[in-house]
Parts: structure tokens; sequence; C-alpha cells
């Protein structure tokens, strides 16, 4: 039942769009306190934003418990392409597996080809 509730809650995540400020706000509060899936939902939805508001609680969640929140924090920080996450990515490559190593260096990759080539 669990699973359920979890999947009815994150569903407007998973359908994320251009979000407004409430969206953001929703997504973030399941980011830091949901249940596990809704909390990678959440991370994945943000990076399909790529609004910038996220950028904290994406920062946060490099440090989940979860590994696979960890995994969408990455993509989602690469995803939204904000060089404020730069710092945060190199801290966190050496404390992490290869898997999430070639994560890390594929987000920072698009991060820095946003930084000269901005949409």
């Amino acid at each position: 039942m669990r699973e359920q509730e979890s999947r009815s809650r994150a569903a407007p995540a998973l359908r994320a769009g251009p979000g407004g400020d409430a969206e953001i706000d929703y997504l973030v509060g399941l980011l830091t306190g949901g249940e596990v899936g809704d909390r990678w939902k959440a991370a994945q939805a943000l990076g399909r934003i790529r609004d910038p508001a996220g950028l904290e609680a994406l920062v946060g969640a490099l440090r989940d418990e979860d590994r696979h929140v960890q995994t969408r924090a990455i993509w989602a920080l690469g995803s939204i392409g904000d060089p404020r996450a730069l710092p945060h990515l190199r801290r966190r490559y050496g404390e992490v597996d290869e898997f999430q190593q070639g994560l890390i260096r594929e987000a920072q990759d698009r991060i820095r080809e946003r930084m000269y080539r901005p949409e």
C-alpha cells in the first residue's frame, strides 16, 4: 500500500514540465522529506524542469541514504547545468563508486558545456 501512496503523491513529479514556484516547492519538500520513491522521483522531476531553485535540495540529496536518490540528484544537477553545483559534485566524486563517478563526470561535462554554450 505504501508504494501506491508514494506513486500517487509523486505523480506530478513524473509528469513535470515547466514548473512554477509552487511545483518546485512541492518537489523540494518531497526530495527533502518524502519516502524513498518520492525522493528519487522528485529529484528526477527537478532535473526535467531545470530550474535552479531546486539546486540546494539536490545538492543535499547527493548525500541521501538511498543510492537511487543520489544517482537521480547527480543526473538532475547536470541537467540543470548550474555551475554552482560543480564544487559539490567534485567533493562527492572521491566518496562514491565508479558508477557514480562516471555520472558525476557526465554531469560536470554537461554543466561546463552549458556554461560555454548557453541555450
